[in-house]
């Protein structure tokens, strides 16, 4: 039974450490993010520098972590988009307005069956909308991290919208779709 008890204290802390080694290792790469990517830590830039930091964001994380930078896309943009317009109209949701998951891929062209993509949302009021903010926030939830971190995206389309959402000021809406095919 003490021997037991033992073997549970051990495997206690060595989840312990590895959750500490996580969490080290995340506020590592969100600081690369911060030092490479001008414009990252601010959430009022123009749109355009915002659009600039967050693509160098997840570029910076993804080869942190070994994976292969992904390129902008046209129509994953314009699908995220037409989800960032919907989410501002309806609310924040993947299925916004009551439609599909996949239908702004869908009206973007970018939906067929050869394609996987994958989304991540995200929206934060003042500072807590920044690229890096949003980049912790994704990195901190465990479906969110892999869709970031999967190995299988190559194409990338980001939406960005500022301005007062779902009843509060100054918020950042961010739209990250991610897809299988350039």
């Amino acid at each position: 039974m003490l021997r037991t008890a033992a073997v549970t204290a051990l495997a206690l802390i060595f989840a312990a450490s590895a959750s500490a080694a996580r969490t080290s290792t995340d506020q590592d790469v969100l600081a690369k993010v911060a030092a490479t990517c001008a414009g990252a830590t601010n959430a009022n830039a123009s749109a355009v520098d915002e659009l600039h930091a967050m693509y160098c964001g997840v570029n910076v994380v993804r080869s942190s972590f070994r994976r292969r930078m992904v390129h902008g896309d046209a129509k994953l943009a314009r699908s995220s988009l037409m989800k960032a317009d919907e989410i501002r109209r309806c609310g924040f949701s993947h299925t916004p307005c009551g439609t599909s998951f996949s239908r702004t891929f869908q009206l973007a062209g970018y939906h067929n069956p050869k394609r996987v993509f994958a989304e991540n949302l995200a929206w934060g009021q003042y500072q807590l909308g920044s690229p890096v903010q949003t980049l912790g926030a994704w990195l901190a939830s465990p479906r969110h991290r892999a869709n970031l971190l999967s190995r299988r995206w190559r194409a990338a389309g980001i939406a960005f919208q500022h301005g007062t959402m779902f009843g509060y000021s100054s918020v950042s809406l961010w739209v990250l779709e991610l897809g299988n095919r350039r």
